[in-house]
């Protein structure tokens, strides 16, 4: 459900604010931001000041308005913190993705 739109102009069900589950809109958002703020094979990552202008710009449309504002209270260098740290705890293709100016493939770990 986390593909519902707060404006109600998602799926599967096309709910509307609060008939979301409340998990799906946390998820909806902390989604997005991964999204918007990880290397991937096509594009590079946007700088947090970027993603959290795009989930700004679509709170009340795509996000809860609420869930923003409180992900949004979270300071930028708490955020590379968790992000840190996250990676430390699970492998990841951070570097291998772009490791020259040219996409590369995501070679497979030894």
């Amino acid at each position: 459900t986390h593909q519902e739109r707060y404006d109600g102009s998602g799926y599967p069900q096309r709910l509307i604010g609060e008939q979301i589950p409340f998990g799906s809109r946390i998820f909806a958002v902390v989604d997005c931001f991964d999204a918007l703020t990880s290397d991937r094979p096509y594009r590079r990552a946007s700088p947090y000041a970027d993603a959290r202008l795009e989930l700004e710009d679509k709170s009340g449309i795509l996000f809860d308005p609420q869930v923003v504002g409180a992900f949004c209270s979270v300071p930028e260098g708490r955020w590379t913190e968790i992000r840190r740290q996250s990676e430390a705890l699970v492998p990841s293709v951070r570097g291998r993705i772009w490791p020259d100016e040219e996409a590369q493939e995501i070679a497979p770990d030894d």
